[in-house]
């Protein structure tokens, strides 16, 4: 084998533990990401279960979510499946233990926040990737938000504790 032979092999072989590297590094973040989620879930169940003071089960420490689709709004998003969803026209109403954690209303005009709540107070916040001004009242924030690609407004009144989720995972169809 000549040196340039030699050279190139050597070369190509770094070059492959590099790719490996990469992706290697690449999928852990992924896999970080996921835990942190699934953590981030766990500790809001654990909350909500203390706000009702209810004693936990042994079956009852993880809530299970599961993805619903309300094609009224065109979206869908993860709720826990023991959550109760009441639908009427188009607002959403979606109730844990008797308690509102999230609602939404659609229509085609632009939907104003102060239609909804009286305080004028706005507040920046991160929502599907764009900065969004919400109103915070009591443990719930408040805020319009416009369908990426359809010409559909809505409101959502979420609970602080839910939000992340929500801005984590909502779809729109």
């Amino acid at each position: 084998m000549s040196k340039k032979n030699i050279f190139s092999s050597i070369f190509l072989i770094i070059l492959s533990w590099i790719v490996i590297f990469l992706a290697g590094v690449r999928y852990g973040r992924q896999v970080e990401e996921i835990d942190q989620y699934y953590m981030f879930m766990q500790k809001i169940q654990k909350n909500l279960l203390q706000e009702k003071e209810a004693p936990l089960k042994e079956n009852q420490d993880i809530m299970v979510f599961t993805i619903k689709k309300f094609d009224a709004c065109g979206f869908d998003l993860p709720l826990p499946e023991k959550s109760e969803v009441v639908l009427e026209n188009k607002t959403i109403d979606v109730k844990l233990f008797q308690r509102l954690i999230f609602r939404a209303e659609c229509g085609e005009k632009k939907l104003n926040l102060s239609e909804f709540v009286e305080s004028k107070k706005l507040e920046k916040v991160i929502f599907l990737g764009r900065e969004i001004e919400v109103v915070r009242e009591k443990s719930y924030l408040h805020f319009t938000f416009k369908h990426p690609e359809k010409d559909i407004w809505y409101y959502f009144s979420v609970e602080q504790d839910i939000f992340p989720i929500i801005s984590r995972s909502l779809k729109f169809f």
